[in-house]
C-alpha cells in the first residue's frame, strides 16, 4: 500500500491539473450528452406514471446515479439511472437505467498512458496490478466531475420533470455513490417549488 501511495503522490499533479481542464471542457460541453440522458430520464418518467399513477402508492423520494464497481472493472463506465420512492434500493417500483457519460470517460486510456509514461521516469519497474489499482483511485475524481455533470443536466431537465406532479413526493432528493453503498445527498428540491436547493 505504501509503493500505491507513492505512486500517487508522484502523478497527483499531473492528474489535478488534468481534472481541472477536464472539468472546464465538461461545464462547456455538457449539454452534448442532454439527448441521451433526456430520452433515459423520460423512459424513466412514462414508467413511474405508469406505476405510481395517481393513487395513494407512494410517490418518487429520489433520483439518483450509482457507479457499478463492474463498471470500472470491465470498462464499460455505464452508470445506473434511478427513480425510487423513499426505499431506494428496496423499491420494488423503482425505475432504473443503465447510461454511458461517453464524454466523461472517452480519454480515460490516454490519460492513463500518460500516467504511465510519467511514473516509468520515476519508478524502475510498475506493474500491471499497481496501475489497475491506480487507476481505480484516480477514476473517483472523474466520478465527483460526473456529479456536477449530473445536477446541471438534471436542472436542465427539472422543469420538464416536475411537470408530473402527481408522482413526485414533496421533496425530491438527488443521490450518488457507488451502488448499494450509502448514497450521498448532492441537492435537495421542493417539487412544489420547482426550484433547486443545495444540500
Amino acid at each position: 500500500m505504501d509503493r500505491i501511495q507513492a505512486l500517487e503522490r508522484s502523478i497527483r499533479g499531473y492528474w489535478d491539473e488534468r481534472t481541472e481542464t477536464k472539468r472546464s471542457f465538461l461545464l462547456g460541453h455538457y449539454k452534448e450528452m442532454r439527448t441521451g440522458f433526456d430520452k433515459k430520464l423520460m423512459e424513466m418518467i412514462g414508467e413511474q406514471v405508469q406505476k405510481r399513477g395517481v393513487g395513494g402508492q407512494k410517490k418518487i423520494a429520489s433520483i439518483y446515479l450509482v457507479r457499478p464497481m463492474t463498471s470500472l472493472y470491465t470498462e464499460s463506465y455505464e452508470m445506473i439511472l434511478g427513480m425510487a420512492d423513499r426505499d431506494l434500493y428496496l423499491d420494488e417500483d423503482r425505475s432504473e437505467a443503465y447510461w454511458y457519460p461517453e464524454l466523461v470517460y472517452k480519454d480515460i486510456d490516454g490519460d492513463m498512458r500518460e500516467v504511465e509514461r510519467i511514473l516509468k521516469k520515476r519508478f524502475i519497474r510498475l506493474e500491471g496490478y499497481e496501475l489497475s489499482y491506480l487507476k481505480l483511485i484516480l477514476l473517483d475524481d472523474d466520478q465527483r466531475l460526473l456529479q456536477e455533470v449530473f445536477l446541471h443536466l438534471l436542472d436542465d431537465a427539472m422543469d420538464r420533470l416536475l411537470g408530473y406532479a402527481s408522482i413526485w413526493e414533496d421533496e425530491l432528493q438527488i443521490l450518488a455513490g457507488d451502488h448499494m453503498d450509502e448514497p450521498v445527498v448532492l441537492r435537495r428540491i421542493k417539487t412544489s417549488a420547482a426550484r433547486p436547493m443545495r444540500a
